[in-house]
């Protein structure tokens, strides 16, 4: 992969240094089957593996073709997502920009991608704990609850530790495999005011509805996503669980469903082979 030189990428230094880091990431997370393989890098380009096509794309295919997706094909869609992330807090690195056109489709996999605006988590040297964010600097949509909280002037906001950034946003992910809804509404990203609203609301706790077809059901898989997505919201940073934990939740919850130990999870519902 390479910059967009159509009038979207400037080659400066930061941007070099955005797609060095790109690589780093890649190169430190290849034993993870759910982020692309790094085969070489030189100063904006990044050799990997091909995938064609994103998640957001792949999505936009499937509903333009009224292709309905099983719950357990959600579900397993679910695994790649929190194992991707999990894989990447692996190497002490968060993602930091996660959204549907970051996990790309290979072999089944929907595989996490695209690193340039990734941080290092740093431990503290007197307690060996993992060091807090005490303030953001990205915008507002589709952000975590405590970067919204900063950038709202809420009173009760206390830096968090910076992987429960991602696994906040991984719920936004997880409420549109779940539900085929969206958190934040794409037609009004470039509305400063619109945005402020919806961000109040979320520090004021509200949280997206789900359709009672989905909260009503009695499959199990509805059920363990509906879970996950409860354990990424969790308001308090404190609480919620590790990106790791939920995918392990995730793949527990398969293997009851399947009644295998090494279920599939692997999808194809476009018919596309790899």
């Amino acid at each position: 992969k390479n910059l967009d030189f159509n009038g979207r990428h400037d080659v400066t230094p930061k941007r070099i240094d955005q797609e060095r880091k790109d690589a780093v990431v890649l190169e430190r997370t290849t034993s993870s089957k759910f982020i692309p393989s790094i085969h070489a890098y030189c100063s904006t380009v990044v050799i990997m593996e091909h995938a064609p096509r994103d998640m957001e794309s792949y999505n936009e295919k499937r509903l333009a073709r009224n292709i309905t997706i099983s719950p357990l094909d959600r579900l397993k869609i679910g695994i790649h997502i929190a194992s991707g992330v999990a894989d990447l807090h692996s190497v002490d690195f968060i993602h930091n920009d996660l959204h549907e056109q970051q996990f790309l489709y290979k072999d089944g996999l929907f595989k996490l991608n695209d690193f340039n605006f990734a941080k290092p988590m740093y431990a503290d040297k007197y307690t060996n704990g993992t060091c807090t964010l005490p303030k953001f600097t990205m915008g507002l949509f589709g952000r975590s609850l405590e970067e919204l909280q900063y950038k709202t002037g809420y009173e009760g906001f206390t830096p968090s530790k910076p992987d429960k950034i991602d696994v906040w946003i991984m719920g936004n992910l997880l409420y549109t495999i779940l539900t085929d809804l969206q958190v934040w509404n794409k037609k009004t990203r470039g509305d400063e005011d619109i945005k402020l609203k919806h961000a109040k609301r979320i520090v004021a706790g509200k949280r997206p509805q789900i359709p009672n077809r989905i909260k009503n059901s009695n499959d199990p898989a509805y059920a363990a996503l509906l879970n996950a997505l409860d354990m990424t919201w969790k308001y308090s940073w404190k609480e919620r669980p590790s990106a790791g934990a939920i995918a392990n939740y995730l793949i527990g919850e398969l293997r009851t469903i399947t009644g295998e130990e090494t279920p599939d999870i692997r999808i194809d519902f476009l018919n596309e082979g790899s």
